[in-house]
């Protein structure tokens, strides 16, 4: 049978052709489904999907609604999928076409935050007590468990990050969650020491997230972002600092030599799903590094409980939804957000470990007359 992860990439890179009531549903009574351009939905358990509108009359898959209920159809097979709930809070933001304006989005479980530091201005383009309320929705509706803070590259030597500290100890402050931080590594790098003493719990430093022009290769080479990941290694929990790879099957060899060093260095890798999908027999060689993930990661004994499912990667976490069959497909942990018991543990440790390394680095640095 076709693995889940499989037909994942092909909906992204076909789409899908929503009938009516699936639009109805997805806008959730607002006007202009007919102007959807994207839809979200899970189709199994912790894997979530993105996909564009397909044409009629091309190769999208159906995607109807059924006794109260959406159904895709793909590969001769109904299945039963559940869109993602758009969050209430969202209908303040929402243009007709379904997009939401502001800094924010939902993947999964987490709430993504997007910022900009503004240096001539002093501060973040969004206000910290905007950014407070957006949480503060998403939990109470439910919608995320914890938050990623997406940063904008910025001149300053820290990347801006002394504009973002604030934030992030408000956010610890007034919510019991886990905070990701996805951007630039800093140009000195004892400055992830503190960002680590802020509150962050998990660090995300793409090496090829991110566009790399000229410019900014001049601005911080390849070879800082390495220097950056290895030192943030020694400074955050184990299996809590990752980074982002770009999958290119014509250098299928040096990519598994990237997953394996970054294994052996204590980070985890994430695959970026290609934009346009993967069809027919392209998911051989996808299959094979998204397993490659999962055995680095295996090999070097390093903890998962920090990943979580996305739409827009693939991670050691979710790699059996792309290497078994649909029956055994599933996440290789529960992740300890969405864990109680885990959440409340994890949230002890973190916190405790947190107080000692900025306790020594503090004696050092006295120790040393800074």
């Amino acid at each position: 049978m076709t693995p889940f992860g499989q037909l994942k990439l092909e909906v992204m890179a076909r789409g899908v052709i929503p009938d009516e009531g699936v639009r109805r549903a997805a806008v959730q009574g607002i006007e202009g489904s007919a102007e959807l351009k994207e839809i979200s939905f899970v189709l199994a358990e912790d894997l979530f999907v993105s996909s564009h509108i397909g044409n009629v009359g091309g190769d999208a898959f159906p995607l109807s609604w059924q006794n109260d209920h959406p159904v895709l159809y793909a590969h001769d097979k109904q299945h039963s999928v559940s869109l993602l709930p758009r969050p209430r809070f969202f209908r303040q933001l929402q243009t007709p076409s379904g997009a939401v304006t502001g800094d924010i989005s939902i993947d999964g479980y987490c709430l993504n935050i997007y910022i900009k530091a503004l240096p001539q201005e002093k501060k973040l383009s969004r206000a910290e007590s905007q950014v407070l309320s957006w949480v503060r929705s998403a939990f109470d509706e439910g919608s995320a468990c914890f938050i990623q803070i997406n940063m904008d590259y910025c001149e300053s030597a820290d990347r801006g990050f002394h504009f973002l500290e604030p934030l992030v100890r408000a956010i610890k402050k007034n919510f019991r969650t886990f905070v990701a931080l996805r951007g630039f590594a800093p140009e000195d790098l004892t400055g992830l020491d503190r960002v680590y003493a802020s509150g962050v719990d998990v660090l995300i430093l793409p090496l090829e997230g991110f566009s790399r022009s000229a410019q900014l290769e001049e601005i911080m080479p390849s070879e800082h972002g390495h220097r950056a990941l290895e030192y943030a290694a020694g400074v955050f929990p184990q299996g809590s600092v990752m980074t982002e790879l770009n999958y290119d099957a014509s250098k299928l060899d040096l990519l598994y030599n990237k997953i394996d060093l970054l294994t052996q260095k204590n980070i985890l890798p994430l695959m970026i799903l290609p934009t346009d999908g993967i069809t027919g027999d392209d998911f051989e060689s996808f299959r094979d590094v998204v397993d490659q993930l999962e055995q680095s990661a295996a090999r070097q004994r390093l903890p998962l409980k920090w990943l979580f499912p996305s739409v827009r990667h693939a991670s050691a976490l979710d790699a059996s939804f792309y290497t078994d069959a649909p029956a055994k497909a599933k996440l290789a942990l529960r992740p300890i957000y969405k864990s109680t018991l885990g959440k409340t543990a994890s949230e002890g440790f973190a916190a405790l470990r947190r107080a000692l390394r900025v306790k020594n680095i503090s004696d050092s640095y006295e120790s040393s007359g800074l």
